[in-house]
C-alpha cells in the first residue's frame, strides 16, 4: 500500500458515503470504489492516507485530482463561514470534501438518484455498474467500473430493466442520446459553469437541483 500525508483532514465516511458519489463500499477496514477507469482502496489511519489504485498501480495523479487535494480547503471554508447556518453545517461536518468526479457518471448517477434514499441509489449503481461495466479481481473480490457513455449507449429501455428505476430509464436513454449528440463530455472543458448548467438543462429529467448537484460534484 502506499501513504500520503494529508495537509488537511478528511472525514472518508462523510466524503464517500455522504450522498454526493455512489460507488464507495466498506469492506474490512477499506474503502473500495471505482472511479473512471480505475479501482481505488483506500483508508485513513489519523493524517496518513492508505492507497492503492489498479490496475493501474501506484496513480497518485489520480488520488490527488479525485480527492482536490491541491485546493486549499482551510481558506475555502473561511470565506464561507457566514452566518449560524454555514458555521453549524462545518463544525457537524469536519474533513467533508467536495470529490471531482467523472461528468458522465454524474449526470447518470443523479438521474437515478431522484426519489431515492442514499441505500436504494447505492444498490442501483452498483447493479447499472455489474450489468454494463467493465469488471476488475483485486483481493479475490470482483468489482465493476461506472460504464462509460459508449459501453451505455447499447443499453435498451429493456436492458435497463433489472435497475427497477422506472420512468427513468427513459431519462437515462435521452441522456445518452444528447451527450452523444452534442458531445457536452468534451465540449464541457471550454464551457462557462452557466454555460454547462444551461446544456444539463437541455437532458429531459435534469431539473435544476440535479443539474446543481451535478455541477457541484463534477
Amino acid at each position: 500500500m502506499n501513504t500520503l500525508k494529508l495537509k488537511e483532514a478528511i472525514n472518508l465516511d462523510t466524503t464517500l458515503v455522504g450522498g454526493q458519489s455512489f460507488n464507495w463500499e466498506l469492506i474490512g477496514n477499506f474503502y473500495y470504489g471505482s472511479h473512471q477507469n480505475s479501482i481505488l482502496k483506500i483508508s485513513l489511519e489519523e493524517n496518513t492516507l492508505h492507497w492503492q489504485s489498479y490496475p493501474v498501480l501506484n496513480d497518485i495523479r489520480i488520488i490527488e485530482e479525485y480527492f482536490r487535494l491541491s485546493f486549499d480547503y482551510e481558506s475555502m471554508i473561511k470565506s464561507i463561514n457566514k452566518g449560524d447556518y454555514i458555521n453549524d453545517s462545518i463544525v457537524k461536518y469536519p474533513g467533508l470534501r467536495l470529490l471531482k468526479q467523472d461528468l458522465f457518471e454524474t449526470i447518470i448517477s443523479f438521474i437515478i438518484s431522484q426519489n431515492k434514499n442514499i441505500t436504494s441509489i447505492r444498490k442501483t449503481i452498483n447493479l447499472l455498474k455489474s450489468l454494463f461495466g467493465k469488471k476488475l479481481v483485486i483481493d479475490n473480490r470482483s468489482f465493476s467500473l461506472f460504464p462509460n457513455l459508449e459501453e451505455l449507449s447499447l443499453a435498451t429501455s429493456e436492458d435497463l430493466k433489472p435497475l427497477g428505476v422506472g420512468y427513468r430509464d427513459k431519462y437515462i436513454i435521452s441522456a445518452i442520446e444528447y451527450l452523444t449528440k452534442s458531445n457536452l463530455l468534451e465540449r464541457y472543458k471550454y464551457l462557462s459553469e452557466d454555460e454547462v448548467k444551461e446544456e444539463l438543462l437541455k437532458i429531459k429529467g435534469i431539473g435544476n437541483k440535479a443539474a446543481d448537484c451535478i455541477l457541484t460534484f463534477s
